[in-house]
């Protein structure tokens, strides 16, 4: 799902880039990003567009990702990778 103004295949480009270059990076990445997707879903199309793009690029980073750590109120809750 494209941003506003954004053809989807550029989107899906530049999402293929960033997972590409986490997944050949030579030492620990830390990525922080908002979840936005936890609470009531936004009446406006372009929020909602918005909040699925980014949900998708959650996924697709997280997939690349061997560890995923999700923190909710300053407490760390393993997704993915912990042992």
């Amino acid at each position: 799902m494209p941003f506003e103004g954004a053809p989807a295949s550029d989107l899906d480009r530049q999402v293929d880039a960033l997972a590409d270059a986490v997944a050949a990076a030579a030492g620990p990445v830390v990525l922080v990003s908002n979840e936005i997707a936890l609470g009531v879903v936004p009446m406006q199309a372009e929020t909602r567009r918005f909040v699925d793009a980014l949900g998708l690029l959650h996924q697709r980073i997280a997939a690349v990702c061997d560890r995923v750590t999700l923190m909710v109120a300053g407490c760390e809750l393993a997704v993915k990778g912990h042992r």
